[in-house]
């Protein structure tokens, strides 16, 4: 499951791209996703499944719980140089991809039949898969944004060049929050890829 801000999509993945600055950059950091958890408890299979339509993690944009959620969000950070023979041109770019997973977890005290247990690893092995399918989207879109600043052309003023490359980023943002559409709908959020519970 996706979302994105501030453009809607399934789930949750927030965009935010930086204005232009002159001065050093810090280098772009792309790490492994935050995993962030809810608590549930139940003894059959029925009863887990309630407590994550009720318990889990709201997505914004549908407005109802899933079972899973993933947020992401993407920044960039760019130079340039003025030069009378062609006026301003990116000089560096830097790029980063933030990502959060929320999924749930079976309080230690709860004592489930051998068969619902050994269903339920297996449905959270699927259901993570799914969830870093949706990082998978992030990544490529930091990886767009970065190529699509880094080879925009010089511009007239620097400033003409801030909106381009801005506009740039936000375009790769634009398609991710398409791109996490598709997964979901492709998908099913999950079930395809076995996460059906």
């Amino acid at each position: 499951m996706m979302v994105s801000t501030p453009l809607a999509v399934s789930g949750m993945a927030l965009a935010i791209a930086f204005p232009a600055l002159a001065e050093p950059a810090m280098p772009a950091i792309t790490v492994a996703p935050q995993i962030e958890t809810y608590d549930i408890a139940g003894a059959t299979a029925d009863e887990l499944r309630q407590q994550m339509n009720t318990l889990g993690p709201v997505d914004k944009t549908e407005k109802k719980h899933f079972h899973a959620l993933t947020t992401w969000r993407v920044s960039w950070h760019f130079r340039w140089e003025r030069g009378a023979a062609y006026g301003c041109r990116i000089t560096g770019v830097d790029t980063g991809l933030r990502a959060k997973i929320v999924m749930p977890h079976l309080l230690p005290s709860v004592v489930l039949p051998v068969d619902v247990r050994t269903s339920w690893n297996a449905y959270l092995e699927k259901l993570m898969l799914h969830e870093k399918g949706h990082v998978a989207i992030g990544e490529a879109a930091r990886a767009d944004a970065e190529r699509s600043i880094r080879t925009l052309p010089a511009a007239a003023t620097c400033e003409d060049l801030e909106r381009a490359a801005n506009e740039a980023g936000n375009a790769a943002i634009r398609k991710a929050n398409g791109d996490d559409i598709a997964y979901d709908r492709d998908t099913r959020h999950g079930a395809t890829q076995g996460a059906k519970w």
